[in-house]
């Protein structure tokens, strides 16, 4: 399933697309690992990350060592399809208050896109940040995440391509009826 929106600013028209799919074959310039401040690609996206990537992407977050929550950072893609992997760290959920996870979750994508830019990239796909393991209820994550990702590229002067890869159909169709609501306000 895939679903394609045009969100457009003052200068261009940007593309937001919702996927139901397997991050790790995106040929996009970028990935979004849902990473962990120690940045060791353990199960879940990370975990398939490193089975497809090779140890490569592994050995470079070595050298980076961490990052805080809300932050992130990049790597090349290994024997990904594409040529980068940023890391960014979403909340575990119930380590904070409310309004403090939604705020790293956030920060988490709004880094991860401000990365993109700053590396010449134009496309990237995003998974579900913080909603696997780190327990981050799902119905506020796709609103969280879609919101940010609209907010940036109403600000953006250069053309990008957003993804958001969603590996459960029922996690697609959260997500696209919350960007279905977000975008008709």
């Amino acid at each position: 399933m895939e679903c394609q929106y045009l969100i457009q600013n003052a200068e261009v028209t940007h593309t937001l697309k919702l996927i139901q799919g397997d991050i790790t074959e995106r040929e996009t310039d970028a990935i979004v690992n849902a990473a962990n401040i120690n940045l060791v690609l353990g199960s879940g996206v990370a975990g398939a990350i490193r089975r497809k990537g090779g140890k490569s992407i592994q050995e470079e977050c070595n050298q980076i060592g961490s990052c805080e929550v809300g932050g992130a950072v990049i790597t090349t893609g290994g024997n990904l399809n594409v040529k980068h992997v940023i890391h960014a760290i979403g909340p575990i959920y119930k380590q904070y208050p409310p309004k403090e996870a939604e705020l790293h979750l956030s920060n988490a994508i709004k880094n991860s896109l401000e990365i993109l830019q700053d590396n010449k990239l134009s496309s990237i796909s995003f998974p579900a940040i913080s909603t696997g393991v780190y327990g981050f209820p799902k119905h506020p994550a796709a609103d969280i995440i879609i919101s940010t990702i609209i907010r940036f590229l109403k600000t953006s002067l250069i053309q990008l391509s957003v993804e958001i890869c969603l590996f459960s159909s029922d996690d697609y169709n959260i997500f696209n009826n919350k960007a279905r609501m977000i975008l008709k306000k």
